[in-house]
């Protein structure tokens, strides 16, 4: 008879033989090599960053400013998202903003503002490209998105520490909703500053209408751009947060709404050819004093460009077709009659 402790070696041999792998360990642990698409993709799937980040620039102060305003812009999305899914597009508030768009995509946006994976999106203190000097009508800039830069990235100018207002004044510092433009509010400027960030919201969210009667014409027209306009997302959200959270059933929104004086599209006297001249320039160019969208390569290129412009009572930055045409260098003559208000 064998001696125990021989048995059990025995025993102990044969169980670890029977849990190993039935192929060899050089072939068990072979991994297949990633092609560089699915390299990319799982890079972006293992990093799920749903949070903007704050570039070193900024010093402790202007970090906790700005981290309470994207709170502040959590928060109404949030609200405005779950309010979407709780009464569906029959709701009136719902209706008077979006009409018959598709409720999908209008709490879409919101999702993506909340949720949506945002790895390298930042916001940065310091003036990389130099923007922050240039000077409107209204002011300084305020920010501006860097386009080819660093499509990413946004930079939030000294103003914004002035000029925008906490969410915790809404409704109660005098100001009604859409008597003054939503960048008022730091929730909505951020908001607005993220539509032009390709990855939240890949190109789809564009300017049809700015004030808030242009926004509610949108709706009532039924109108196809309604649901990826960026203010009418920023107006639906300061409203149902004021109508639920900060003055239940009542809201502050202003009962005489001002409206765009000029529409984002070429006019209609404008011949083909120079209205999707005019169009493809304007868009290429399009600037706010402040919520600018640089997408110059250098400081000096929107300077020369910023030239160009003139501002709306609004407060954004617009230029005429004529001037479009110019700066574009087209030999086409300025013969035809352009509103250029």
């Amino acid at each position: 008879m064998l001696p125990t402790t021989t048995l059990c070696a025995a025993l102990l041999l044969v169980a670890s033989a029977q849990a190993a792998p039935f192929l060899p360990s050089a072939r068990a642990l072979v991994k297949r090599a990633e092609s560089a698409s699915d390299a990319s993709t799982n890079k972006h799937a293992r990093t799920n960053m749903t949070e903007v980040q704050i570039h070193e620039s900024c010093d402790a102060g202007q970090a906790h400013f700005i981290r309470a305003g994207l709170d502040d812009m959590n928060t109404i999305s949030k609200h405005a998202y779950e309010r979407i899914l709780k009464y569906g597009e029959n709701d009136e508030l719902y209706r008077k903003y979006f009409g018959t768009a598709s409720s999908a995509s209008a709490a879409g946006f919101y999702a993506q503002l909340l949720y949506g994976n945002k790895p390298g999106v930042l916001f940065r203190c310091d003036n990389p490209d130099g923007n922050c000097d240039e000077v409107t009508a209204e002011g300084p800039w305020a920010g501006h998105y860097r386009g080819k830069n660093a499509t990413e990235q946004t930079v939030i100018c000294p103003p914004t520490y002035t000029r925008r207002k906490q969410l915790a004044t809404l409704c109660w510092d005098g100001v009604e909703i859409g008597s003054e433009p939503p960048a008022r509010w730091l929730a909505t400027d951020f908001m607005h500053r993220l539509t032009h960030v390709p990855s939240i919201t890949y190109g789809h969210i564009d300017h049809a209408a700015d004030s808030l009667g242009g926004v509610l014409e949108l709706a009532a027209h039924n109108d196809s751009r309604t649901a990826f306009n960026q203010n009418t997302f920023q107006f639906y959200a300061l409203d149902a947060y004021a109508y639920d959270v900060v003055w239940p059933g009542k809201s502050c929104v202003t009962a005489n709404p001002p409206h765009d004086e000029a529409s984002h599209s070429a006019p209609a006297s404008t011949s083909s050819s120079a209205a999707a001249a005019a169009a493809t320039t304007a868009s290429a160019e399009h600037n706010h004093s402040d919520d600018a969208h640089a997408h110059s390569a250098t400081s000096t290129a929107t300077r020369t460009a910023a030239a160009a412009c003139h501002t709306h009572a609004d407060g954004e930055v617009r230029r005429c077709a004529c001037l479009s045409l110019r700066l574009a260098q087209l030999t086409l003559a300025c013969t035809i009659q352009v509103h250029c208000s």
